[in-house]
């Protein structure tokens, strides 16, 4: 978030002068309001950039041109991102970690996970573990879930019975986002109603209260996922067929919920496509040209500081601040960090999953969700101090 702003500020002067931008007021103006549309979209999301351009004004191309700008640099930033995989961020960490591996080897792997106490597993461990903080799902006990889900779902069955597994998981998905949404804005209405009674300023706490509503959900189905994969993986009788059911169907409701966290993304893109259409925007590229030259230096330029900024910042802390690699930050925390706030909670549970980072998921899924309520404010107060 903060080399987000930091890039937004610092872009917008150098682009200003580049373009000879300072001589025409509008094009200023415009270029003001493009720096905080894109500080929106990047730190919250699509929402966020509806109601900043609605605040601030737009016309129909100038909408048009940051979403396609916006749509098209994100995608391509998002690709590159996980090739940063490689980055060693402290060596003297390093040399610390390859020399405890060396000694782990020496040891028993079950005294070694009996040592560990449950505030040590928490921690951000530079061993591969499935688990630390986050998500529930994916426990150190249960890891073999997403090579059996793989393996459930790609059975030797016929082409038709395949696809009807996915496209029925798929409806599921689809469905499950219906039904939280309507449950969290039910909910949302009625402790709203029920706070106004109590509150006179109700106003100022609403963003905290969907947020908190949201959290709560997601959280609890994590969690309840969890607790019943425990309960099954301590039970003596595994060979029992309740037992085997019951494993397979909370493995089918946890694929269905990550589908759906997934799913949401796409969800968010397309309603904002409808946004788009119903305002009668068209598409234009001669236009757009025109008007997207200094747009595209400024997004650029954003991205490449905002990379920087978290690089730095964690380079600094892991060598001058953190004094193990237990308090130290991984390159796929920060990775996920960036993604949760450019991409949004849904690529970044993308990217855990393709780390398999599944620890993760729940804290940059929360991480993306935050942004939503705190994007819009931050966008207004760049734009006044620029």
């Amino acid at each position: 978030m903060i080399g987000t702003i930091v890039g937004g500020i610092i872009s917008y002067y150098p682009i200003k002068i580049i373009f000879n931008i300072n001589t025409i007021k509008n094009k200023d103006t415009y270029l003001k309001k493009s720096v905080c549309c894109f500080i929106s979209t990047y730190i919250g999301g699509h929402i966020n950039l509806i109601e900043i351009a609605e605040l601030l004004k737009l016309n129909n191309l100038e909408k048009n041109s940051i979403f396609i700008l916006d749509d098209f640099f994100t995608n391509l930033f998002l690709m590159i991102l996980p090739l940063f995989k490689n980055y060693s961020n402290n060596k003297n960490l390093q040399k610390f970690v390859t020399t405890q591996v060396r000694q782990n080897k020496k040891k028993n792997d079950f005294i070694n996970y009996q040592n560990h106490n449950d505030e040590t597993e928490r921690l951000i461990l530079y061993e591969h573990k499935e688990i630390t903080y986050g998500s529930f799902i994916y426990n150190h006990k249960n890891n073999n879930f997403e090579k059996n889900i793989i393996k459930y779902i790609n059975k030797e069955h016929n082409f038709v019975y395949k696809m009807f597994v996915k496209i029925l998981y798929d409806i599921l998905s689809i469905l499950l986002i219906i039904i939280l949404t309507e449950n969290i804005l039910t909910h949302y209405e009625l402790l709203n109603k029920i706070i106004d009674i109590y509150i006179i300023n109700v106003v100022k706490i609403k963003a905290f209260l969907l947020f908190f509503i949201i959290f709560i959900y997601l959280f609890f189905i994590d969690y309840l996922i969890q607790t019943i994969n425990d309960i099954i993986s301590y039970c003596d009788c595994k060979t029992s067929k309740l037992i085997i059911c019951t494993h397979k169907i909370i493995e089918i409701i946890s694929y269905i919920y990550f589908r759906s966290i997934e799913y949401y993304s796409t969800v968010l893109n397309f309603l904002f496509i409808y946004y788009l259409f119903f305002l009668g925007i068209l598409i234009n590229i001669n236009s757009l040209f025109t008007i997207a030259k200094p747009l595209a230096g400024l997004v650029i330029s954003m991205l490449i500081i905002h990379l920087f900024c978290v690089f730095f910042l964690s380079y600094i802390y892991n060598n001058f601040c953190s004094k193990n690699e237990n308090s130290a930050i991984h390159i796929d925390e920060i990775l996920l960090a960036i993604n949760a706030n450019i991409g949004g909670p849904t690529t970044a549970t993308i990217m855990s999953e393709m780390f398999k980072r599944h620890d993760l998921t729940f804290v940059s899924t929360l991480w993306g969700i935050i942004g939503y309520f705190i994007a819009t404010d931050i966008s207004i107060i760049v734009y006044k101090h620029l």
